[in-house]
This record gives structure tokens, C-alpha cells and sequence, in this order.
């Protein structure tokens, strides 16, 4: 899987009760060539912006923020204009926007 699969927007599903109750109406994912990844997710009414890095290995994103460094691994899986992740077995999903 390249890296440029992911690249661009990805807004939360609406339709998706449990992606919408984990990171909120509006909720985004913004994966950069560079390896940079913005994501921003509406907590309690206000907009967090949180910029990560990330790296893809086999069908896992791998992603760090280097502001609080710590490495995650998110099981991912891309189907045309949708993006499931798997963190932890939270499913969440994602439309290519």
C-alpha cells in the first residue's frame, strides 16, 4: 500500500453513529505527501487541531505526534472513497472528500 493512497481530506461519516460520537459532527483527517497528518476533531464544541505524522506499513497507520511523541497503530482499510480504521477495535469511518 503506498502512501499516496491516503493523501488528501477525509471527513468523518456522517452517517456513522460511532465515528460521529468519537470525534464529533465535522470531524477530519488530512493526510499530507510529506507524511504530515492534520487531524480535526470537534470535542465538546470546540475544534481541536492535533498535527501528527505518519507512515504506512502494510495495511497499519503508523502515527506520532511530536508533541507528546508516542507512536499508535491504527489497522486501516481503504475501499475506493471510504477509509475504516481500526484503533484498538474502535471502528470509525471515513468518506474521501
Amino acid at each position: 500500500m503506498l502512501q499516496n493512497e491516503l493523501v488528501g481530506t477525509w471527513l468523518a461519516d456522517p452517517n456513522d453513529l460511532e465515528t460521529q460520537q468519537l470525534y464529533g459532527s465535522g470531524a477530519s483527517i488530512e493526510f499530507k505527501p510529506n507524511g504530515d497528518l492534520i487531524y480535526n476533531i470537534n470535542e465538546d464544541g470546540r475544534l481541536q487541531v492535533i498535527f501528527m505524522t505518519y507512515e504506512i506499513v502494510g495495511n497499519q497507520l503508523i502515527t506520532n505526534q511530536p508533541s507528546m511523541p508516542n507512536k499508535e497503530t491504527t489497522v486501516f482499510k481503504l475501499n475506493g472513497n471510504s477509509l475504516e480504521l481500526n484503533y484498538e477495535g474502535a471502528i470509525s469511518l471515513f468518506i474521501r472528500v
